[in-house]
């Protein structure tokens, strides 16, 4: 277990500053009053974190709890590569074959929608509007989940990259009922325990723990509660936790999960200019990363496993509206770090 990350805002011998121009764009896109960014890096057992923050922001350091939305895809996905590995599932096991009675999604063609089709972003599952700004999937109960999950598929076809809430609240759903459990007690028991992420809750009912979130338009925003559809984005994390888990994927790492985590992280799909295994994208480095967003929230997190080197970037203020994200910046810091130049420009 690595030890617990300074909380500083200035470069040390081991981490240098942070590029100035990335620390430019990363200020320039969280403009707001109260906005705070952390910037975790880890190498190997090291880790450092960077906090920009702007006037008013809520005092932040490495176990601040964040919503991390999208993130929240990562974890579940882990869960599924730990239930196959128990043998409670497999990857190319159809929805219908779990005996669910709420859940079928319409086949695409003749194929059943699989789990892998669910993690891998492949079931042609229908989009879910944001219909109400401030909490887009709260009044999503378990029978509208269902009405949505069964509604008749659309026009795209089945080997398609196209992500839908749906996929990962699907999948989720279905590991925690074959378990008899709640998605937040699985993730509780199967993840946060075993890899020491106390911090780390998939429970909305711990939201006055959460920081303060803003919008792009310098509006107060509440963090996003999702009903029925929580495994897609219910969790709430700190950069410490989130460069814990990071960790599990660092090649020759034999502690709990190591190898369920590279099977999440093993490519199974072409994915927009990558790839994707279970959530984790892949870039043409072999990098891993996954993001996430709201109204109010801005995620990031990075592997470079053969580096052991990771990033995490957590931010109060939700930039996905505004058309913007941090992902390219935390794919840059993260190849800096697997580079071995820590803080050169890449």
């Amino acid at each position: 277990m690595m030890p617990a990350p300074a909380h500083v805002a200035v470069a040390s011998p081991a981490f240098p500053a942070l590029p100035a121009d990335l620390v430019i764009a990363m200020r320039k896109r969280a403009k707001v009053a109260g906005a705070a960014v952390l910037i975790g890096r880890r190498l190997g057992d090291d880790a450092y974190i960077d906090v920009l923050e702007t006037e008013g922001a809520p005092k932040t350091d490495g176990h601040t709890l964040f919503a991390v939305d999208g993130l929240t895809e990562t974890i579940t996905a882990l869960l599924l590569a730990e239930g196959v590995r128990r043998g409670e599932v497999r990857l190319d096991e159809p929805v219908d074959e779990l005996h669910d009675a709420d859940f079928h999604p319409p086949a695409r063609g003749s194929s059943p929608v699989t789990l892998a089709d669910l993690a891998t972003h492949r079931a042609g599952l229908a989009t879910v509007p944001l219909r109400e700004a401030a909490q887009p999937y709260a009044a999503v109960d378990r029978a509208t989940f269902a009405k949505l999950v069964n509604a008749p598929p659309g026009t795209r076809a089945a080997s398609e990259y196209a992500p839908s809430v749906l996929d990962y609240a699907l999948l989720g759903t279905l590991l925690a009922d074959r378990a008899g459990t709640s998605y937040a007690a699985l993730a509780r028991e199967r993840v946060f325990v075993p890899l020491d992420m106390n911090d780390t809750v998939a429970d909305t009912g711990s939201d006055q723990r959460v920081i303060r979130g803003r919008s792009i338009a310098d509006a107060a925003a509440a963090p996003w509660r999702y009903g029925a559809l929580e495994p897609a984005g219910g969790v709430r994390s700190s950069v410490y936790d989130l460069l814990q888990f990071a960790g599990a994927m660092f090649a020759d790492d034999n502690g709990p999960l190591a190898a369920d985590m590279r099977l999440a992280g093993t490519a199974r799909a072409a994915a927009g200019d990558g790839s994707i295994g279970l959530a984790w994208r892949i870039d043409a480095s072999g990098a891993r990363w996954a993001s996430g967003a709201s109204f109010g929230s801005t995620s990031f997190i990075g592997v470079a496993p053969q580096q052991h080197a990771a990033v995490v970037i957590l931010s109060n203020v939700g930039l996905a509206f505004g058309n913007a994200s941090f992902d390219d910046i935390g794919l840059r810091v993260l190849g800096t770090l697997a580079a071995g130049k820590r803080g050169a420009t890449p």
